[in-house]
């Protein structure tokens, strides 16, 4: 992931702008605001040995929410994949 001028490049080197993605983090409970673009949208969130600890589908309201109350405090990364394009966004749990 680069981030240059608040725009983000992922997947096949396709720029997305904040706006249109938001994370939202509050102790465990994640909340991805994103409306998709295809009906094949999901998201991993994995901790830092790249184990993937939840999946799930996106919503195609544009608010997706997740209680991770399983995982531990500390960094753990999200990813969403829209189709064929992706974007991994570091997270922090407390």
């Amino acid at each position: 992931m680069v981030l240059a001028d608040r725009n983000i490049r992922f997947g096949r080197v396709k720029k997305w702008s904040t706006q249109d993605f938001e994370i939202s983090v509050e102790g465990k409970q994640l909340t991805i605001f994103y409306t998709p673009k295809t009906s094949r949208t999901f998201y991993n969130v994995a901790d830092t040995s790249g184990n993937v600890i939840v999946t799930g589908s996106v919503s195609e309201t544009g608010i997706t929410s997740c209680v991770l109350h399983f995982a531990l405090a500390g960094n753990y990364s999200l990813t969403l994949i829209d189709g064929e394009d992706m974007l991994t966004q570091p997270i922090k749990l407390s």
